[in-house]
């Protein structure tokens, strides 16, 4: 693409569109990031990319999940280059739904690719903690598929602080390729699965999941993150936050 000073040729001016899901998208801005008042005064410019999104893209709409993905991006365009912010925002919104909208559990076609994708997770589980075969239960299939949807397609940022979503995408983006980019994803949950892997592997599966619910937000902000920024990037330094200064 060149230097970043010659990107502006490449861009075009976004009008902002509407669409169906106007009211929904609304009420999902206003308690997306809601202690974050970073935000507050850019929520209702929000509230148009997401429409506008949505009304360019009729063939997927809105999906509760995609609010997550869109504020950090905002953040990080409009700190960095507010005059272009729409549309570097609206620009690479579009590439990461293009990596991420296979995990939104939409359809027959979603519902296959995340068992497909739970086999893949749980293989990796086994490889790294032979002890982990437990996961192969059918009992805990329906339970895979819940982990997936409910992180991999907000790519965390809906379990994680806002300065920890940006270090981890971080290095997700570091990675290159799409491919690569969601195979850090996948490998940040396999972490956090291998990470608890007492709780599977001793607790009858119902008492399993419920406290792996419950601590998934915790050990992602002391654990999940601090790993995979020691795996992928060394030299950075977590600043420590309420949550992991409390974990």
């Amino acid at each position: 693409m060149g230097p970043p000073e010659t990107w502006t040729q490449l861009r075009t001016p976004v009008e902002f569109g509407t669409s169906n899901y106007l009211a929904q998208i609304t009420r999902d801005v206003h308690r997306t990031f809601p202690t974050e008042s970073w935000f507050d005064p850019h929520r209702a410019t929000l509230v148009q990319l997401l429409n506008t999104f949505a009304s360019v893209n009729v063939g997927v709409g809105y999906i509760q999940g995609m609010n997550y993905l869109m504020f950090p991006l905002w953040k990080v365009f409009f700190q960095n280059e507010p005059e272009w912010a729409v549309e570097d925002t609206l620009c690479a919104m579009q590439s990461l739904m293009h990596m991420t909208l296979r995990t939104y559990p939409t359809g027959p076609t979603g519902s296959s690719y995340l068992k497909t994708l739970g086999g893949v997770l749980r293989l990796r589980c086994v490889t790294l903690c032979p002890s982990m075969h437990v996961l192969f239960d059918t009992d805990y299939e329906l339970f895979m598929t819940a982990v997936i949807s409910s992180v991999m397609p907000t790519l965390f940022a809906n379990v994680l602080e806002l300065d920890h979503v940006l270090l981890l995408w971080d290095q997700f983006f570091a990675a290159g390729s799409k491919r690569q980019m969601f195979n850090r994803a996948v490998d940040t949950l396999v972490c956090l699965l291998v990470h608890h892997k007492n709780i599977f592997v001793h607790l009858p599966v119902v008492t399993a999941m419920d406290v792996f619910s419950r601590l998934t937000r915790q050990t992602l902000d002391s654990y999940v993150v601090a790993k995979t920024i020691e795996v992928f990037a060394p030299h950075v330094r977590v600043r420590p936050t309420a949550t992991t200064a409390t974990a």
